[in-house]
């Protein structure tokens, strides 16, 4: 018996689309996404991006009740350095329900944001809440909170001691 060779009649018959057809299985079909499959991709990116979302405002708000606790330590460091530059006492006004910090000599005030509300408790010094920083870097002390909707608060504390504005844990 002679071995006889037959001519090719299509692709390799080694690849793998003649061995799936040789096996009875059906080749594999090229025509493209079912709108159902499309339907659930769509889907689950619409999941995701309202996930993403939330998170992301839950952010935002959380970022601005950080930036303002650093705008009002930056505004008691700078009074707290000026007292000790000019050796005279600077006061920090605190109006929580206007949401205010004011320091007159230094000519700056400060207005939270919307939606940031502020609680104090400083030394009934005067007829309006106040932050004394002292000459000799000292101050009056107090305790400061900001909260928002649906966060945790941030609290800032003023040390008598020396004056330093530091987060509460």
């Amino acid at each position: 018996m002679t071995a006889t060779s037959r001519p090719p009649t299509g692709p390799d018959e080694g690849s793998p689309d003649q061995q799936g057809c040789e096996l009875g299985l059906d080749p594999p079909d090229d025509r493209g996404l079912t709108l159902v499959e499309i339907l659930v991709v769509i889907a689950i990116l619409g999941l995701a991006m309202l996930v993403g979302t939330t998170n992301w405002q839950q952010w935002r708000q959380a970022r601005r009740l950080e930036d303002e606790a650093g705008r009002i330590a930056a505004l008691i460091h700078q009074a707290r350095t000026e007292a000790r530059r000019a050796s005279m006492p600077i006061d920090v006004f605190i109006d929580a329900p206007a949401r205010q910090l004011q320091a007159d000599r230094l000519g700056r005030s400060l207005a939270l944001g919307e939606g940031v509300s502020l609680q104090a408790t400083v030394a009934g010094l005067g007829d309006r809440p106040r932050i004394i920083l002292l000459p000799d870097g000292s101050s009056s002390g107090g305790d400061l909170v900001l909260s928002g909707e649906d966060l945790p608060p941030v609290r800032l504390t003023v040390s008598w001691i020396d004056g330093e504005v530091r987060r509460a844990q």
